[in-house]
């Protein structure tokens, strides 16, 4: 299992890297002296370097910035480094020193070729875990060409004078190439681009580590003082989260039961945008995003385990309620296994996006290029297990169902667009109502003073928003031919209502949307099917008039 890390890195002296690699630290990143005050060097290590050697690669970085006018700012980023970190039981595959650093050297050129870039390899990888590790360094500024860029994602890649610039395709793209790497060199391999079931950062993990040790010597204090401390465990804000709602997810019968227990028993709230949750705990202002927390924190993988959960009670209640037979005699009794349970079906929502093979970024790798034909198959199933659950085998019904969803579909567009309209104009009156009923004792006292040009003046602000408000009203009136506008109350009631109405109908529209797409491809697939068997036909045929 190898695992790929990214640090964007601000410091111009690139001569930190080399101590880094060359002297012994500690988890802190501090180096280690010994009796003598002197840094230690590490016992096995293997440094090389493509553009540069290991010991001008200083010099040779600050000379080509200055060629080039790049990195002059204290907020570029400088260099780019990348740890290529493998499983410690890769060693019973036969990776060794020597063969990690070889890996890390066929990675950098194949990837780097333009910087200047510098390659070391460690045996004693970090929380003593003792695994062997890569570390590949590079200058950000790219300095000769590249003719044939493995991957390019923009017209400045490969060219000399720019910056290389790890966006997220190209990371997706370089943590599928260490796959590939691994897979053709016999190691252990996970995907690396597939969302993490609880996504805990570098940053979160050293977080809860420092904060470990803290309260460990906290509880030693008190020891060697002569109570007796209780065991306690650091966790992190999003750990107690976590916590909150795996505590939750047990508890809990339906969605709406999920977020009253969760609200109700540790201040957290779930909000919804765009089809995605975040949680806001109370003493929070902006929420956390479910993506942040993991993958096992979603809508949709809260929402199946939920519905499994029902399904497992509900087939527990019916196994206590069926009536249990009448006991067999000794002689007659024989062992029954015990079939294994079925797995429950879960509903979820129809997702699957057909991926062109054709697609230069997709060809440019043989793992995005398989990935993309199981992701092909998956979409294909699910079109056709739909179809199939629907009845909709048939192309006639098929197209007439396809249109009757769209009719639907653009049905709930326009009232959609209508309940915007209604919300924007509701939103408009609930201001403009605001500022009539607040700065209407101000208006009132400017009567009194006979409109004095020194008060106006002096509450110039007020007044004018005051006026505007009272247009805005009038013209409402004259709009709608009333002769006064709503209270405060009934336009706040109504504004739940619409923004309900609207939520509703994004809901619809997002669900009819995903069905078409479902069913579109469908019934691309079940064309596809009919043109093979009539072509397969058109052979037999063929075949015996011959």
């Amino acid at each position: 299992m190898a695992i790929l890390k990214h640090l964007a890195v601000h410091n111009s002296d690139y001569h930190a890297f080399i101590t880094y690699v060359l002297f012994q630290h500690d988890s802190h990143a501090r180096p280690i002296y010994d009796h003598n005050h002197v840094k230690k060097l590490r016992e096995n290590y293997l440094i090389d370097a493509i553009n540069t050697t290991p010991w001008t690669y200083n010099l040779d970085c600050q000379r080509s910035n200055r060629q080039w006018k790049k990195n002059r700012d204290e907020r570029e980023v400088k260099q780019h480094h990348f740890i290529l970190s493998f499983d410690p039981k890769d060693v019973e595959c036969g990776l060794t020193l020597e063969k990690a650093q070889a890996l890390g050297m066929e990675f950098a050129r194949k990837h780097f070729s333009g910087h200047q870039c510098v390659v070391a390899s460690h045996d004693d990888g970090n929380n003593r875990s003792h695994n062997i590790h890569v570390h590949v360094n590079l200058n950000s500024l790219r300095i000769k060409d590249i003719p044939q860029p493995v991957y390019s994602e923009f017209e400045r890649d490969g060219k000399a004078g720019y910056k290389f610039h790890p966006t997220d395709q190209c990371m997706a793209y370089l943590k599928s190439e260490v796959e590939e790497l691994c897979r053709e060199n016999g190691l252990h391999q996970v995907e690396l681009n597939k969302p993490a079931k609880q996504r805990i950062t570098d940053r979160e993990y050293y977080a809860e580590k420092r904060g470990q040790e803290r309260l460990d010597q906290k509880n030693e204090t008190i020891r060697m003082v002569g109570g007796k401390p209780a065991v306690e465990k650091f966790e992190t804000e999003l750990a107690r989260i976590r916590k909150a709602i795996d505590e939750t997810k047990q508890k809990c019968n339906s969605v709406d039961d999920f977020k009253a227990i969760l609200k109700r028993d540790y201040t957290i709230e779930v909000t919804e945008s765009r089809g995605r949750w975040s949680y806001l705990p109370e003493y929070r202002k902006r929420p956390i995003t479910s993506r942040r927390l993991g993958e096992d924190y979603s809508k949709e993988s809260i929402e199946a385990f939920i519905s499994q959960r029902l399904l497992e009670l509900q087939q527990q209640k019916e196994k206590e309620q069926a009536p249990q037979a009448a006991p067999e005699s000794k002689a007659e009794k024989k062992p029954i296994p015990e079939p294994k349970p079925s797995r429950p079906v879960i509903e979820t929502v129809i997702t699957g996006r057909i991926i062109d093979l054709n697609d230069p970024k997709i060809q440019a790798s043989y793992s995005l290029t398989q990935w993309a034909k199981i992701q092909n198959l998956k979409a294909m199933s699910m079109s056709f297990n739909y179809l199939t659950e629907n009845r909709l085998l048939n192309l006639d019904d098929l197209q007439a169902t396809i249109e009757d969803h769209k009719q639907d579909f653009n049905h709930d567009t326009q009232r959609l667009l209508r309940v915007e309209k209604n919300l924007k104009e509701c939103n408009g009156l609930l201001k403009h109502l605001g500022l009539y009923h607040k700065y209407r004792p101000l208006y009132e006292q400017y009567l009194k003073t006979r409109k004095s040009p020194k008060f106006r003046e002096k509450n110039i602000q007020g007044l004018l928003l005051y006026d505007g408000a009272v247009k805005y009203l009038r013209e409402y009136q004259e709009a709608h031919h009333v002769n006064c506008v709503p209270n405060y109350q009934s336009l706040k009631e109504a504004k739940v209502r619409l923004t309900a109405q609207q939520q509703d109908l994004y809901d619809r529209r997002r669900a009819l949307k995903s069905t078409i797409k479902t069913m579109e491809d469908g019934y691309k697939l079940l064309t596809q099917q009919e043109h093979t068997i009539q072509r397969n036909l058109n052979r037999n045929q063929y075949y015996e008039l011959e």
